[in-house]
């Protein structure tokens, strides 16, 4: 049995949590892992542009609004204002433009979910502009339903530390592991929701 520790969350607020899952994270990028067990964890330290809420409708996350154009060949996504990965670094659109080129570039394991995509940008800090050869309805399910679209910082993968000590924006920061034995979490008091969104 593998366990991951929680500190700090909301309705706790220095408290811990264990939690015990069937097996162990095979690697800590989540944009490279298929692993049900790595999403457990990672779910936690990383977010999406949106995501599900209960009933799967698609919701704001790191981008607070978007708007489709009239062909809906063009998608403008709106980044919410003042996030900050863990390490307290500014997270901007190029984070995403890196992170959705990433994807595409190096064929990772959700690429199939950009087969429309002819461009991704950031006309400023705050905006990213995804250009489609066709319209695809379904986009922000694309780039929000799965974790393994999850926003990665550019430092902390191409220092290669992304598989060692992820950096994300979400509610929890990865604090630590022990192989074969667990991992560690612990709350981002600056995180921009609420901790009790996380399922840690």
């Amino acid at each position: 049995m593998f366990n991951r520790t929680a500190r700090g969350s909301g309705w706790r607020r220095w408290g811990n949590l264990t939690a015990a899952i069937a097996g162990e994270p095979d690697q800590l990028d989540p944009q490279k892992s298929t692993a049900y067990f790595s999403f457990e964890v990672l779910e936690n330290v990383f977010d999406t542009l949106v995501e599900p809420d209960k009933n799967l409708e698609m919701q704001p996350a790191l981008a607070q609004s978007w708007q489709v154009s009239a062909d809906q060949l063009s998608w403008t996504f709106h980044l919410r204002p003042g996030v900050r990965w863990h390490d307290g670094s500014a997270f901007t659109a190029d984070d995403v433009v890196y992170s959705f080129r990433r994807i595409i570039d190096e064929k990772l394991a959700n690429v199939d979910k950009f087969s429309a995509v002819r461009d991704v940008r950031a006309p400023d800090p705050a905006t990213v502009v995804i250009s489609l050869s066709r319209p695809t309805p379904n986009l922000l399910t694309n780039v929000g339903g799965f974790k393994g679209m999850a926003i990665v910082q550019r430092h902390n993968v191409e220092t290669g530390q992304i598989a060692t000590h992820p950096v994300g924006t979400g509610p929890f920061a990865f604090a630590g592991r022990k192989s074969g034995d667990s991992i560690t979490l612990s709350a981002n008091k600056s995180y921009w929701g609420p901790h009790q969104r996380s399922r840690a």
